[in-house]
């Protein structure tokens, strides 16, 4: 897809009159839900991640005509779009799947129940480039739930622990604590919890090994000038002092 920059909020005319209630942005598409249930999407329509039955690019807003009639999207659905794929749940909490959602296997070119997360209602998802994370609860309990291809423990299933999973799975380090929001970005996750939580109160604290000088480089100091530069000290080795 080619197009011009957009350097400053615009409307979208193809959604003038709606009232937009969740958007997700993915790579290089988007999806939003409105306050009728519909569900839109537009960008690049490869690996069906778009959901419209096939892998055709929409430069506008189009209707995913198969979430409309007896498949019922509430206003207040979470929505979440990853680097080839897209998810959506449904009035009843299902959640649906469409787009590629593994290195392998076929590509779902339409919403489709994602079955390893039923029965599990979902209040937070959100995608990285190859990962997924949810914050869920199912009865009593209360889960952070991620899988993926990941490279760098982003999964969340500690030390020692598998470093990618093909299935959902719990983070055990949270489990019990109220998840109130979860993010997954390029190689790393965070996750916005409840501090009254007991999981939270015993969690270690993360703090910055390495002493970084702060000060904003001149142009003299910039990359390819005769100043200071920032990062790690020459030889490769962190030398900074733990807090």
């Amino acid at each position: 897809m080619v197009f011009d920059p957009q350097p400053e909020p615009t409307k979208i005319a193809a959604l003038e009159g709606k009232t937009v209630t969740q958007v997700a942005c993915g790579h290089n598409h988007t999806i939003c839900v409105c306050s009728d249930g519909g569900v839109w999407s537009w960008g690049f329509g490869g690996y069906g991640r778009l959901g419209h039955k096939v892998q055709q690019d929409e430069m506008k807003p189009r209707l995913v005509e198969t979430l409309t009639g007896r498949i019922q999207v509430p206003a207040d659905a979470t929505v979440a779009a990853g680097g080839t794929s897209s998810f959506c749940t449904m009035v009843g909490g299902q959640l649906f799947a469409w787009g590629k959602l593994k290195t392998s296997g076929d590509n779902l070119m339409y919403p489709t129940p994602y079955m390893e997360l039923a029965g599990w209602n979902i209040e937070s998802m959100s995608c990285g480039a190859l990962t997924y994370g949810v914050a869920a609860t199912y009865g009593s309990e209360k889960s952070a739930i991620t899988w993926g291809g990941a490279q760098y423990g982003e999964l969340g299933y500690g030390e020692g622990g598998k470093k990618s999973s093909a299935n959902p799975d719990k983070c055990t380090a949270l489990e019990g604590a109220t998840v109130i929001q979860v993010a997954m970005g390029a190689g790393h996750s965070l996750f916005l919890v409840d501090p009254e939580s007991d999981a939270v109160k015993n969690a270690p604290t993360y703090a910055a090994f390495q002493e970084i000088d702060d000060k904003v480089p001149t142009a003299k100091e910039a990359p390819g000038g005769a100043g200071k530069k920032r990062g790690r000290p020459a030889g490769g080795a962190a030398k900074g002092r733990k807090k």
